[in-house]
This record gives structure tokens, C-alpha cells and sequence, in this order.
């Protein structure tokens, strides 16, 4: 054996002797906890919008629309009455919901006549929404449905005869 070769042999020899010593000390010792501050500030907790509940019918009401967006069994849900003839008297529409906006729209409901689209717009739900619509000539039964309620998670329409 050559002079080098016993030198590598001897810091090959002594690395190896010392590499399970350094792996027991490395073990025992733990290292240093440091505490480390919030990078952002704390956020609150999402809001869950509160469900609008429908008032009772009244009888003046003429048609009624409803949407719960998790209703039985997570599925949306919704509900559309006709009850009853539009008159010679003026008509209105109030109603609520919880989100941002809804399009509704109210269509002649006769059985007898096809189905035409008397009126439709947009109710705001951070604000009251009460208003009177105008229907023209039509006189008979309308239905009163919801549209577009892809941006709310719940809300209620109805069609009201004013009183004269």
C-alpha cells in the first residue's frame, strides 16, 4: 500500500468511526424553538346569510315566488303560485332576499291563451323592494317566477292588488 492510499484510508476510517457519534448527538440535542409572529392579520369568521323567511299570504296576494338555494337535501328549491285574476285594479310587487340581486319575471297563466311575458326586472336585496308594475290590458291568472337567482341564497316575490 502506497503512502496515499493509507492516508485515505485513515480519514476514510476515521469519518466512519465518527458518523455514528455525530448522528447521536444530533438526536439528543433539539433544536431551538423560535416563535414566530403572524404574517397577516387575523380575518373574521364568513357570515352565513340568514335565510329570508316568505311572509303569510294575504288576500290581496295574486302570485308568489320562492327560493331557498339549500333546500331538502342541499338541492335548491323553489315554489311559484298562482292564485289568482288580474282585475281592472292597479298591481304591485314586494318582496326581500339575502345576497346580492335576483331577475324576476310575471307571465300570463291562462290555460287557455299561450304564455306571454307581461313584465320582469331586478329586485335588490340591501334595500326594501316595494313596487307597482304595469301589466297593460291583460286580464286573467299570471304566474310570478324567479329567473335568475343564481346570485342570492334565498328570497320571496309576490304580486299584490292595490287597494283602490
Amino acid at each position: 500500500m502506497t503512502g496515499l492510499q493509507r492516508t485515505r484510508a485513515r480519514v476514510t476510517g476515521g469519518v466512519l468511526a465518527a458518523l455514528p457519534l455525530a448522528l447521536v448527538m444530533a438526536a439528543c440535542s433539539a433544536p431551538e424553538e423560535t416563535e414566530v409572529a403572524p404574517t397577516a392579520a387575523p380575518t373574521a369568521s364568513p357570515t352565513v346569510a340568514v335565510e329570508v323567511t316568505p311572509p303569510p299570504t294575504r288576500s290581496d296576494e295574486l302570485a308568489r315566488a320562492e327560493f331557498v338555494e339549500a333546500g331538502p337535501s342541499g338541492i335548491p328549491s323553489g315554489a311559484n303560485v298562482a292564485s289568482g285574476a288580474i282585475g281592472d285594479t292597479p298591481v304591485s310587487l314586494e318582496g326581500a332576499c339575502t345576497g346580492d340581486r335576483v331577475e324576476y319575471a310575471l307571465f300570463s297563466a291562462a290555460t287557455d291563451q299561450p304564455r306571454t311575458e307581461l313584465a320582469r326586472g331586478w329586485m335588490s336585496c340591501d334595500e326594501p323592494f316595494s313596487q307597482p308594475v304595469s301589466i297593460g290590458d291583460y286580464r286573467g291568472v299570471v304566474q310570478l317566477s324567479f329567473v335568475d337567482a343564481d346570485a342570492v341564497s334565498s328570497g320571496w316575490i309576490r304580486l299584490l292588488a292595490d287597494a283602490a
